[in-house]
């Protein structure tokens, strides 16, 4: 009985002001939906730099007087190097032929012989790619002096990274404003309700009724306002990756798992800001009033 009095009371202050139930929900929605989309995106970009960071690899070339005994012994040492996890050998003769079968063209009817030479491809744990790991790998195949050139595709990984980093940095001062604004929207219209009620609080403060019994109703009122705004807001963000997962020109990697964990910290997040909007106003409205404790 006393769950089902509190929940009544809870909503009581909303029947009377429906226009500022909704406009609540409404706002803690906007707010919560822009965080939300913002973090889907944020997500999809770190996986898209996760994904470009596994396709990562080094390509080392062999002088042409190194013969294939001399290349294995290299991959070995290579297998007990910290951090690589594949080691793939190009004979001079697979060189010839994958040139052959990607670009069309084949040198043998202008050359006598075979000008491309042997090659290595590495490939390299994802904790371990970095510019200084990859550099100093470099630096280790070159004193070898086996190998005449080492190339990968790092710079265009620490482009991507440096877009996803000012993203993050974006993402972060957004997320700072909208809790914010979420906390002071609902502070206001939590002080607006009691300000409704104050002739109720202060005779039940007449009666002996504790802070807690006082403020119970207006937690789950903030609780519910918070849930409500956050619900419909995880509805649209469910909505977009529908959308985005049939467009072509977006490459969507966020998997269900991942898209259900973003939904639910949405509701967590939402009932949360309610929560606290509702406890700071009412710890202050309480010490404020006609009857302080």
């Amino acid at each position: 009985m006393r769950i089902l009095f509190l929940l009544k009371e809870s909503l009581s202050g909303y029947r009377r002001y429906k226009l500022s139930f909704f406009l609540t929900v409404f706002s803690i929605f906007i707010a919560i939906s822009l965080l939300g989309f913002f973090s889907y995106l944020f997500i999809n970009a770190q996986l898209l730099v996760n994904d470009i960071r596994n396709r990562v690899q080094v390509e080392a070339f062999f002088y042409n007087y190194v013969s294939d005994s001399k290349a294995d012994s290299l991959i070995k040492e290579l297998y007990k190097i910290e951090g690589i996890s594949k080691v793939s050998y190009i004979s001079r003769e697979q060189a010839k032929q994958r040139f052959i079968r990607e670009t069309g063209i084949d040198f043998r009817d202008v050359l006598n012989y075979n000008p491309l030479p042997a090659s290595i491809t590495i490939e390299i744990k994802t904790d371990f790619i970095t510019r200084d790991y990859i550099s100093s790998l470099k630096n280790y195949l070159l004193e070898t002096n086996l190998v005449s050139d080492v190339i990968y595709n790092q710079e265009f990984l620490d482009e991507i990274e440096s877009r996803t980093s000012t993203f993050q940095k974006i993402l972060i001062i957004i997320f700072t404003i909208v809790s914010i604004s979420t906390i002071l929207l609902i502070s206001n219209t939590i002080r607006l309700a009691m300000q409704n009620k104050i002739d109720v609080i202060n005779t039940m403060r007449l009666v002996g009724a504790t802070h807690l019994f006082i403020e119970l109703p207006f937690l789950i009122e903030g609780i519910i306002v918070g849930f409500l705004g956050s619900l419909f807001s995880a509805f649209l963000v469910y909505g977009l990756h529908i959308l985005f997962s049939k467009l072509i020109i977006i490459e969507v990697l966020i998997t269900k798992k991942t898209l259900l964990l973003l939904l639910t910290s949405m509701l967590v997040f939402g009932s949360l800001i309610g929560f606290l909007g509702s406890f700071f106003t009412i710890k202050r409205f309480l010490k404020e009033s006609a009857f302080p404790k």
